[in-house]
């Protein structure tokens, strides 16, 4: 969503209305605005790149052990961001068990804010003093994990994450 907020503070404002010359030029004309970007996180499925031999199709899905896959918030992190012991490589001669979408990714938060003094020097002349913040909390958005249970050292595991600021 996106906002804009003309700050009430200087000459016709509800605050400091009453302040003429140096304080009302400093104190008026200031506004607020922002993007804010506010995502969950996309169902993903694993994946297992043993050839089962029926059809020879490889990249079948996993099979599923019965534990849930899915961490509570607090126990994710990038090294280990859903439980790899929920899924396991299928045996030769069947395809995996594990169901479409069933391992929650993480989602994304950013905010890019802003500040502008806009100075009015005549109808004709104005000139606007900006400060921008891109991500300007500094949220980290991270990338998915890994969903293939054939890679043994990244299973489960996030190497990627979003550009810090763009």
């Amino acid at each position: 969503f996106s906002y804009i907020y003309e700050l009430p503070f200087g000459p016709g404002k509800p605050f400091l209305a009453a302040s003429h010359g140096l304080l009302g030029y400093l104190a008026g004309g200031w506004q607020f605005n922002g993007i804010t970007t506010i995502n969950s996180g996309f169902y993903l499925s694993t994946s297992s790149d043993v050839d089962n031999g029926v059809g020879s199709r490889a990249g079948n899905e996993a099979d599923a052990t019965g534990s849930p896959a899915n961490l509570a918030r607090g126990d994710r992190t990038p090294f280990r961001w859903f439980n790899t012991a929920a899924f396991a490589n299928p045996p030769y001669t069947r395809f995996g068990t594990a169901g479409e979408g069933v391992i929650v990714g993480p989602g994304s938060v950013n905010f890019d804010l802003s500040f502008f003094k806009n100075l009015n020097f005549s109808e004709q002349r104005r000139l606007q003093f900006r400060i921008e913040m891109f991500n300007a909390f500094n949220h980290v958005n991270l990338g998915n994990p890994s969903t293939d249970v054939s890679d043994t050292l990244h299973f489960g595991s996030i190497r990627s994450a979003a550009a810090a600021r763009i």
